[in-house]
């Protein structure tokens, strides 16, 4: 394959019918993946793979129809070879089912993202996925209105952080429509409406660790044009960005064992009616501990948390899983993949697009100081924050 750059001409997939009728099979096979994942438990796994797999399957297609790949694409593909390595290496040292489902999963995720960039993305091709969302963010409104409002609403998730991180990325979309519509159109109000019900929604699931990542995002997207105005202010937003996970993270470690730590656990009992620490403080020392003992290359990288921890949960933060698996070498690797990806947004920082897709970049970082979604784990939500990233990606080929 040979190298080629964004004037060489626009990527394989053009607008047209096959485009927006792939588009939306997509846009149905998404929601569905979730569902499949989280009502069939492990047997969903496949269907998520198989939405995952239509990644590699349009890099194949690009490659094989137009004789290699942009640029651009091998600077992902590079940039993800770290974290590729890292962990098929680990895998080779340790092999495992385990090891081998976290290594694939990795693959697939890269494969998705770089895929799906090559895609040309505008509002048209974006409306399947805005429709799609919009009914079902539309549906669990009404569910949870069907059942007399409960306070914590969990949909078909088996649990409100589920729904919560579901309904974050869905509003992606309707944020997407919303930027690119005529002021005052119907399609603009729709869009508005689509927000909204994501609010309420967000809203019923009680889940904090969405309504920071939406915070988050809100934040980058009314800073944006601010962050974006030099190329050091947009560098310096993701190093800060990764710089306060990897802080919080720690803070919240060592918040058990301090005043100000229970007088948050105050707080949040006060104001939300949960626990600030919501038992992540019962198994978190335990992981510590186990990354102090292998820092620079882990337990390998089929190695979960309750093999350490004696509890049957996850790590439920992304920095701890990936260093108790490959260590602080293949953190590391993790955010040089997310680094590259917040790179390819700088040449396209004045499209909505590409705006949302680094809200969403810096929403999902702080998402994961709570969670798993990102590279395993519960890619049956985090895949899309994939699909996000690579809508506001492609723009630098489509414009």
């Amino acid at each position: 394959m040979s190298l080629r750059s964004a004037a060489d001409g626009p990527p394989a997939i053009r607008p047209g019918t096959a485009r927006l009728a792939g588009i939306a099979l997509l846009a149905l096979l998404a929601p569905a993946a979730t569902l499949a994942r989280n009502v069939l438990g492990q047997p969903g796994i496949a269907a998520v793979a198989a939405v995952l797999a239509t990644g590699a399957a349009l890099l194949v297609a690009r490659g094989a129809t137009r004789g290699g790949l942009p640029r651009r694409t091998f600077d992902v593909l590079l940039g993800s070879l770290p974290l590729v390595a890292v962990y098929a290496v680990s895998s080779l040292a340790d092999p495992s089912l385990d090891a081998i489902a976290n290594l694939g999963q990795v693959v697939l995720v890269v494969g998705f993202y770089a895929g799906m960039a090559l895609v040309r993305w505008d509002r048209r091709a974006v409306m399947p996925l805005f429709w799609v969302s919009f009914a079902l963010l539309a549906l669990h409104v009404l569910w949870w209105g069907a059942l007399g409002f409960p306070r914590i609403f969990r949909g078909y998730m088996g649990h409100p952080n589920g729904l919560g991180m579901f309904t974050y990325l869905l509003s992606a979309f309707p944020l997407l429509v919303f930027l690119t519509s005529r002021r005052f159109s119907t399609l603009r109000n729709l869009a508005a409406l689509g927000l909204l019900l994501a609010l309420l929604l967000l809203y019923a699931t009680t889940s904090r660790s969405a309504w920071l990542a939406a915070f988050a995002s809100f934040v980058v997207i009314a800073a944006w044009p601010v962050l974006t105005r030099r190329r050091w202010r947009f560098q310096a937003t993701f190093v800060l960005a990764c710089v306060a996970v990897l802080v919080g993270t720690w803070l919240y470690l060592v918040a058990p064992n301090t005043e100000w730590g229970w007088r948050l656990q105050e707080l949040s009992v006060r104001l939300t009616t949960k626990n600030f620490f919501s038992g992540r403080q019962l198994y978190w020392d335990a992981l510590a501990a186990a990354v102090a003992e292998r820092p620079l290359l882990g337990h390998g990288a089929g190695t979960e948390a309750q093999s350490v921890t004696g509890f049957s949960w996850s790590s439920h933060n992304l920095y701890l899983q990936t260093t108790l698996q490959v260590g602080f070498v293949g953190l590391a690797a993790l955010f040089v993949l997310l680094w590259v990806v917040w790179r390819q947004l700088w040449h396209r920082r004045r499209t909505p697009f590409a705006r949302v897709a680094g809200a969403f970049l810096v929403g999902t970082l702080v998402h994961q100081m709570f969670e798993v979604s990102l590279t395993q784990v519960n890619l049956a939500n985090g895949f899309l924050v994939w699909l996000v990233l690579a809508i506001g990606s492609s723009r630098a080929e489509a414009t």
